[in-house]
């Protein structure tokens, strides 16, 4: 079963215009060039990460996102 969490947030994204892309087998999403993974840790925590290119997304190279 998805994470009830991350699948609200998802909901969410879709209702701000970010799209779903697929970058290295992994959906991500692309919101005004620049790329946003999130992930679940261990403890019911959740980070969202940052990539400003798609060389970068594909490359792994994200960064964790300051609220």
């Amino acid at each position: 079963m998805s994470d009830i969490v991350i699948s609200k947030i998802n909901e969410f994204f879709h209702e701000l215009d970010f799209v779903k892309v697929n970058i290295n087998g992994k959906v991500v999403f692309e919101h005004k060039n620049g790329f946003y993974k999130l992930t679940k840790g261990e403890t019911h925590s959740y980070f969202l990460e940052y990539a400003r290119s798609v060389q970068e997304a594909h490359h792994n190279c994200y960064e964790d996102v300051e609220a």
